[in-house]
């Protein structure tokens, strides 16, 4: 190792590249609300000509929902790794607390109900408006059988997706902390 290398500088670099990960995949994760929003208006605007269209939008929302879940997982990965490994690391390195705000702004008490209105958002989001498109497809009745049973397995991916997004939300983990 050289002399210019101290173990204190290779755990704020691996600091510096895990936060920008972590602030990419924040810019993704929150993205994916633009691309659901987009496709909701690229297949409301066909719907008048087709009502079959319908069928597009849940598998196409649940794929950005699970990438959107998928992201937030590893964003609070990130962050957990930052706090209860790489901290506890510099901070033997150093003899230093460090990276305070990490702890600091999971203290606030507001944090419960702001992941509560997270959920209520994505769930929103991410399961009522592709459902709501699969109740005027059947409200429409112009599928086939074929198209009725495809429609029931959408409606499961989108129920899937909703338990996804409940569990994943941290809600209950925070609720259980008390």
């Amino acid at each position: 190792m050289s002399e210019d290398i101290t173990p204190a500088t290779l755990l704020v670099t691996e600091y510096e590249s895990l936060k920008r990960e972590q602030a990419a995949r924040i810019g993704t994760r929150d993205n994916l609300v633009y691309a659901v929003l987009a496709a909701m208006g690229l297949v409301g605007l066909r719907v008048g000509a087709d009502a079959r269209l319908l069928l597009l939008l849940p598998p196409a929302v649940v794929a950005l929902g699970w990438t959107r879940v998928a992201n937030d997982i590893k964003v609070t990965h990130i962050g957990c790794y930052v706090r209860d490994e790489l901290a506890v690391r510099l901070g033997a390195v150093t003899g230093e607390a460090v990276f305070g705000w990490e702890h600091a702004y999971r203290t606030n008490t507001r944090r419960l109900l702001r992941k509560i209105c997270q959920m209520v958002a994505d769930l929103l989001l991410f399961t009522v408006a592709p459902l709501t498109a699969l109740v005027i497809f059947w409200w429409n009745g112009s599928g086939t059988v074929g198209l009725l049973i495809v429609s029931v397995g959408e409606a499961l991916l989108v129920a899937g997706l909703g338990a996804v997004i409940v569990t994943y939300s941290g809600v209950f983990r925070w609720l259980a902390k008390g």
